[in-house]
């Protein structure tokens, strides 16, 4: 019974996940496989990625969305 819960907790959790990363303001798949790109480059870790992010916007709150995430990529490579 226990592994039933956690296994639906789980399925909820990964659900919404996925629809806050990938249910943005998107212009379809090219959004999409940008940010999975930069979710790959974090090694799968959502929150670095969305902190990575959010730090772009912070410094040029006039870029889009997918330019945002392209330049955390570009960055995340170049300093990596």
């Amino acid at each position: 019974m226990h592994l039933v819960i956690i296994a639906i907790l789980l399925f909820v959790t990964s659900f919404f996940l996925y629809k806050k990363l990938f249910n943005r303001k998107s212009t379809g798949y090219e959004l999409d496989s940008v940010m999975s790109e930069l979710v790959g480059l974090c090694r799968g870790d959502v929150e670095r990625a969305e902190r990575l992010l959010n730090h772009e916007k912070n410094k040029n709150p006039r870029l889009s969305e997918k330019q945002a995430i392209e330049n955390a990529v570009y960055f995340l490579r170049r300093d990596s």
